[in-house]
């Protein structure tokens, strides 16, 4: 920007772009008699270049986290095992092994019984079946989605000062 540069107190010469006109001339740049011949005129332009920051278009975005219920359904395996008791009562020679018959597994059951001779008496076995089965279940999971929302913001011509910054506040 130019403008008429302010005269120093000493400087016998108005300011450029003053009305007054310089003592002794007519006021069209025709010196007058009285005109002293050893005062020149002086102009001087000076040209001062400013920046200013403005914000211009920008966009805003945002980050949303929806959250829905949904139901899962689930088949689940289950297995229920029943143990039955089954009475022998027999004298072995040996502890019979653990064995599967049938899809049952039979635990032998022992005890040693005193008599003139120790014999081994069967008391009893153990018949472990297992039954297995289905039931349906049903969660209720909650399950999170994002999206971003995008926003266009204007450009304006206001500066940007100390106070504002160029970059968006930031929403949360």
């Amino acid at each position: 920007m130019s403008g008429p540069i302010p005269p120093k107190d000493d400087h016998p010469l108005p300011a450029v772009g003053s009305l007054d006109p310089i003592p002794g001339s007519t006021g069209v740049g025709q010196p007058t008699q009285e005109a002293r011949s050893d005062v020149i005129s002086v102009v001087a332009e000076h040209l001062r270049i400013e920046k200013r920051l403005v914000q211009g278009e920008g966009v805003r975005v945002r980050v949303v986290t929806d959250e829905e219920e949904t139901p899962a359904n689930v088949t689940l395996r289950t297995e229920r095992i029943e143990v039955e008791h089954v009475p022998i009562g027999r004298m072995v020679e040996t502890a019979p092994p653990v064995r599967e018959e049938d899809g049952v597994t039979v635990i032998p059951v022992i005890e040693e019984v005193v008599v003139t001779e120790t014999r081994l008496v069967l008391r009893e076995e153990l018949h472990v079946r297992r039954i297995p089965g289905t039931r349906e279940h049903q969660q209720t999971v909650l399950l999170r989605r994002q999206r971003a929302e995008v926003e266009r913001l204007p450009a304006t011509s206001t500066p940007i000062t100390d106070a504002t910054t160029a970059t968006s506040i930031k929403e949360e």
